[in-house]
């Protein structure tokens, strides 16, 4: 799914409506992560 824009608002409604919150998701260490970060199973580590 293409996004307008990079803030956490946009990036946070592709998981709520396309990714299950029971997957582990591995992310690199952007900050736009931080909101849904509590909801969802992710790991963030440095590229």
């Amino acid at each position: 799914m293409k996004i307008d824009d990079f803030s956490a608002q946009s990036l946070q409604y592709i998981f709520v409506n396309y990714i299950s919150r029971n997957v582990k998701i591995t992310t690199d260490k952007w900050r736009g992560y931080s909101p849904i970060e509590k909801a969802y199973n992710i790991t963030q580590i440095r590229k």
